[in-house]
């Protein structure tokens, strides 16, 4: 049995999203509305086996999720929940064009397929304003914001780039000042500097007491001996004295050596 269908609507996602004030759980279904003629162009009455695929391209091979319905029509017209058999998943609607596809009992899915459409306060979901009131904030499988509000994720993303320095405010009222801490250990002895300027001459202090003299140091080595002097003036002669006694006359001392023979005079 050949069948076509007229749907009075494109597939929606108005279910998905919900008012930042709603508390209630977001419906998980979609509606799925329309009319079914057979190849005659007549409306389809009574119960057919209708199979609603997704794909995530018009002529996706594979679909990325599917489920079968027992519908009842009246004069071709249909409601169908979908969703309500096989669970959609965080992956199904993720923000890329989804397609759908219908099959009508044993006859090949309809073509073309026919994209799915947000209703128009749908498309907020996109980019939420106003307040949220999340139970929790998810990213990525990681809880970042817990149901206390307190933020859990990595710190690294809270901190901002540097601003500019600004303007330097007026200087506040001197505070009280603290307690002297405790002294801190003594630091190593820094290198000595470079000698300053000699300074002037201080007045010359008083005399001090003469101290008690002390013992006698060892004696020194003997020094060189000094230059001779020069030899002082002869003095005066001084008088004669009186004429002793004459001596003793001495023992007759040996006859000496003769001496030699002088030479001749001249003849006379």
């Amino acid at each position: 049995m050949r069948m076509r269908t007229c749907l009075r609507g494109a597939l929606t996602i108005a279910g998905l999203c919900t008012a930042g004030s709603a508390v209630a759980a977001v419906p998980g279904t979609l509606t799925q509305q329309g009319r079914l003629y057979d190849a005659n162009g007549s409306p389809v009455t009574g119960q057919v086996s209708v199979v609603f695929a997704l794909y995530d391209a018009v002529d996706g091979q594979a679909p990325i999720w599917s489920e079968t319905h027992a519908i009842t029509f009246d004069e071709g017209y249909f409601s169908v929940a979908l969703g309500g058999v096989v669970p959609f998943d965080d992956t199904t609607f993720d923000g890329s064009v989804r397609y759908v596809g219908i099959q009508v009992g044993a006859d090949p899915e309809m073509v073309p397929r026919a994209a799915v459409h947000s209703v128009p306060y749908a498309i907020l979901c996109n980019n939420a304003t106003g307040d949220i009131t999340p139970s929790s904030v998810t990213v990525g499988g990681t809880l970042v914001i817990d149901g206390a509000g307190n933020w859990v994720g990595a710190p690294g993303g809270l901190v901002g780039p540097t601003g500019p320095t600004g303007a330097t405010g007026d200087a506040g009222a001197t505070g009280v000042a603290g307690a002297t801490g405790a002294g801190g250990p003594t630091g190593p002895a820094g290198a000595t500097g470079a000698a300053g300027p000699a300074g002037a001459d201080g007045a010359p202090g008083a005399v001090g007491a003469t101290g008690a003299a002390g013992a006698t140091g060892a004696a020194g080595a003997t020094g060189a001996a000094g230059a001779t002097g020069a030899a002082g003036a002869t003095g005066a002669d001084g008088a004669t004295g009186p004429v002793g006694p004459a001596g003793a006359t001495g023992a007759l001392g040996a006859t000496g050596t003769a001496g030699a023979p002088g030479g001749i005079g001249p003849t006379g």
